[in-house]
């Protein structure tokens, strides 16, 4: 999960050369619906592109079939489609968090939203989340909706972290939401509970987990290599240590590694359990592969 700059494009002026395009194969559409599509552009600016306040299907299937046409085969003027699914946002991805991106998502999807099929603040670069979010961008209360990556402030803050309960040999791992002033706790879970939640983060951070209660430094980097011991305090600042730098990498807090190690930090429980394990290993009085 990331806040995106506003792509660098002037969707009204694109609309206006279309109508005014014989040579292109959307354009009689266009002339005959332009108004509507102009207002509907409009409207996604004016309101962040809130789900609540755009309401789709209002344009003809012809309109819709020759908009999906040059989607999937943009000519000149709509190179933009092709230099965000280039570009796209490798580092993680914007709506997830995880540590990548493969394709390039409509956030309002094209099927219920057709008049936003090329428009570019509705285009955003995600990975395979993408298709296990299906449809779904709001729910059934007001402030239930998909958090998005080019108008949600909150996105620049730590928004999520995780929970560990049960046996940490091998823990139940939630993710749940963090208070962040501005921004509504259900808007945040339900962005959790349907697109976080739908990817393989938390098979990811079971797998993480893992390799953590084999090697700690793997996963906490900071932990010195010349570590023979480790105290609750120490262990607080490796965590910090390593927390920032993977915020720092990944130009987010809300990736997949800091989600996972913020969890770790917020659970007296768990340090005092990886302290013990970790000093465990060094003295060779636990086996790391048992």
């Amino acid at each position: 999960m990331k806040k995106l700059p506003l792509p660098e494009v002037n969707d009204l002026d694109i609309l206006e050369t279309m109508k005014n395009s014989p040579g292109i194969a959307c354009q009689p559409f266009i002339t005959n619906e332009y108004d509507q599509m102009r207002l509907q552009y409009t409207r996604y600016a004016n309101n962040d592109g809130n789900p609540w306040a755009c309401v789709g299907g209002t344009i003809s299937n012809d309109l819709t079939n020759k908009l999906e046409y040059h989607y999937k085969s943009p000519y000149s003027d709509l190179q933009y489609i092709k230099e965000l699914r280039a570009k796209g946002s490798p580092d993680v991805c914007p709506f997830c968090g995880s540590l990548k991106t493969a394709t390039l998502d409509h956030f309002l999807p094209q099927a219920d939203y057709p008049e936003w099929i090329i428009y570019s603040r509705n285009l955003v670069p995600a990975c395979d989340c993408n298709s296990k979010r299906r449809n779904d961008v709001k729910g059934q209360l007001q402030n239930q909706r998909v958090l998005h990556p080019y108008y949600d402030n909150c996105l620049t803050s730590r928004i999520i972290s995780t929970d560990y309960s049960g046996n940490y040999e091998e823990p139940v791992i939630n993710i749940v939401p963090l208070p962040v002033e501005g921004t509504a706790e259900e808007t945040i879970s339900f962005h959790i509970d349907t697109v976080v939640k739908r990817s393989t983060a938390i098979h990811w951070m079971e797998e993480k987990w893992q390799s953590m209660r084999r090697n700690p430094r793997v996963i906490i980097s900071s932990i010195p290599r010349t570590a023979a011991n480790l105290t609750i305090d120490e262990l607080d600042t490796y965590l910090l240590e390593t927390l920032e730098d993977k915020d720092e990498e990944h130009q987010t807090p809300n990736n997949w590694y800091s989600i996972f190690i913020h969890g770790i930090y917020r659970s007296e429980d768990v340090k005092a359990w990886l302290v013990h394990r970790f000093n465990g290993i060094k003295s060779g009085a636990i086996d790391p592969l048992v």
